[in-house]
């Protein structure tokens, strides 16, 4: 969020600069604080501070430390979240948490988040997500080889301390954000639905956990004939929507999809 806008909320007098060079002269002072290692004047506020459901005006808490990753660097920050009790909504910075289903809603207003965030400690700049979704299709990237090439050029960059960050963390965690991410694009862009709701344990990093199945495989399992037919659907139409295309007169009819993504 814009520095202008942070003390609009906060209603605070001081420069962020200005706080900022204090927070550095107390970490020069005491450098094993873990409150000068974790502070950060960067806030990220909700997306929106009035329910989505009952249009109150809420008041903004603080929620968590985090760091949001970007293509070459890493920053601390700390986010803040708007509750509704009435409602059982948590306003977050690129969702809405249902308190009583432990569910995560996704709507087209939270999706146009300059960072995005779920769960965890890790925030994801966009544009580093879009940059993900570029490599998978042009060059073949998997989340493990793209975590840990981002991991390798942050540390020549910046070194990191490797007990908070490691390789494996970041590409468990871009997996699933980006996953969630990307579906709801999907859904926003090939039907007229406005939000679309996830599990929040979002970061289960197996098929099954303690001989049960994850929920979010779960959930995925249960909605691929809806993609499937999301996409046959608006693919087979999309003359209708985009006008004529260059396509020959079988445009359309027959697609093929390699799983693999063999180069």
């Amino acid at each position: 969020m814009g520095h202008h806008y942070t003390k609009e909320q906060f209603n605070i007098d001081l420069d962020i600069d200005t706080i900022q060079y204090y927070v550095n002269e107390y970490k020069k002072l005491q450098p094993q604080s873990m409150f000068g290692k974790r502070f950060s004047p960067l806030l990220l506020l909700p997306y929106q501070t009035m329910c989505s459901s009952c249009g109150t005006q809420l008041k903004t808490i603080f929620q968590s430390c985090a760091n949001i990753i970007y293509c070459t660097k890493i920053q601390p920050c700390l986010l803040y979240k708007a509750d509704c009790h009435q409602c059982q909504r948590s306003h977050r910075l690129s969702s809405i948490y249902l308190m009583d289903q432990k569910s995560t809603m996704v709507n087209t207003k939270s999706q146009c988040s300059e960072f995005v965030h779920f769960s965890g400690a890790l925030v994801f700049s966009k544009k580093i997500l879009i940059l993900f979704s570029c490599l998978l299709i042009d060059d073949y990237a998997t989340f493990g080889g793209f975590g840990s090439a981002i991991t390798k050029v942050l540390n020549k960059l910046r070194r990191l301390d490797m007990n908070d960050f490691s390789p494996e963390a970041l590409s468990r965690n871009l997996q699933s954000v980006w996953l969630y991410y990307e579906l709801a694009n999907f859904i926003f862009m090939t039907n007229k639905f406005s939000e679309t709701i996830f599990p929040y344990a979002m970061c289960e990093g197996r098929t099954k956990i303690r001989g049960e199945q994850s929920t979010r495989a779960i959930s995925i399992e249960r909605n691929l004939d809806w993609f499937y037919h999301l996409f046959t659907v608006f693919w087979s139409h999309h003359k209708e929507i985009f006008g004529e295309c260059q396509c020959s007169g079988g445009c359309s009819r027959t697609i093929t999809i390699d799983g693999h993504q063999k180069p």
